[in-house]
């Protein structure tokens, strides 16, 4: 799908039912929910960066939420659900907190907390240049996951929409017990754990399916 900024995310299109926009880790793609078909009718994107989407000169966590915003405007849903994972996750709320009249409910799937990860990642540069993403986007989003700004904390207070929070567990990257003060900053959030690591939708898509399922308003 061609964007009003002239930006090409790839949106892949399946299921039936209330609408849901997916929102892939750092480095993934649209496929990455292939695994947890939820009973939603699933539109999938590529960001920015990453799969078929276009390669792009600047890119940045706020620059990719707008994509999405101009993605959901496009789609014309009324509120749909969106679902994001990691990077996808914090993209997802930034643009529940900047746009709550195109978000439903929301699902944040293993986010990163703002705060610098100890020690700071530092990635390697590829041998070549057949990964399915932009190593350039890889460096500059890690660059802001690794030095937040001010404005992560200020996006979760704002954040209206009905929320889950679902960690990964003991097995995960991410540090559980910042997971869990991450959703008390959201003002109407649920936090649940599957016990599975980084990647639940992948790692154990039947409790991912359950969980979510079991969340979601009937």
């Amino acid at each position: 799908m061609l964007l009003p900024n002239g930006v090409r995310l790839n949106c892949v299109r399946s299921g039936s039912g209330h609408p849901a926009v997916l929102l892939h880790g750092l480095g993934e793609n649209a496929s990455t929910w292939d695994p947890a078909p939820l009973p939603v009718h699933r539109h999938a994107l590529d960001l920015r960066g990453h799969g078929a989407a276009d390669r792009t000169a600047e890119y940045s966590l706020e620059l990719m939420a707008e994509d999405v915003v101009l993605a959901l405007t496009q789609l014309g849903f009324d509120r749909p659900l969106v679902v994001g994972h990691s990077m996808g996750a914090v993209i997802a709320s930034l643009v529940a907190a900047a746009r709550p009249d195109l978000v439903g409910d929301l699902v944040l799937e293993e986010p990163r907390p703002p705060l610098p990860p100890n020690p700071p990642r530092v990635g390697d540069v590829p041998e070549d240049d057949s990964l399915p993403y932009d190593w350039r986007m890889v460096r500059a989003i890690r660059a802001q996951v690794d030095h937040p700004s001010a404005n992560r904390r200020e996006a979760l207070a704002a954040i209206t929409a009905r929320t889950l929070v679902i960690g990964g567990g003991p097995s995960s990257q991410i540090k559980q017990d910042e997971l869990a003060e991450y959703a008390g900053m959201i003002k109407d959030s649920t936090f649940v754990t599957i016990d599975a690591g980084h990647t639940p939708h992948r790692d154990a898509p039947a409790q991912f399916l359950a969980v979510v399922t079991e969340w979601l308003p009937c």
